[in-house]
């Protein structure tokens, strides 16, 4: 079970970009859970995603998410 949380300043807002995330890790199989600020947050990120087949169909929207996994000798080699 993967849990996403936004946090920060503007947390409290990302709810869109949360929904994308999710998304994106449930349309690979994963068992994904955002989890809001606050109970009524969470419940509608759920139901955003239950009514939102097209989160990634978009053509206007400018957003696109790169999710990359950065091993420690990747992360050695930006030091030198």
């Amino acid at each position: 079970m993967i849990t996403i949380q936004v946090s920060g300043p503007r947390g409290e807002g990302n709810t869109i970009t949360a929904m994308r995330i999710v998304s994106w890790f449930r349309s690979f199989g994963f068992e994904v859970e955002y989890r809001g600020h606050t109970e009524l947050q969470t419940a509608c990120i759920e139901d955003l995603l239950r009514n939102d087949h097209t989160v990634f169909d978009r053509a206007t929207e400018p957003r696109q998410f790169l999710v990359l996994d950065v091993g420690a000798e990747e992360l050695a080699d930006e030091d030198d």
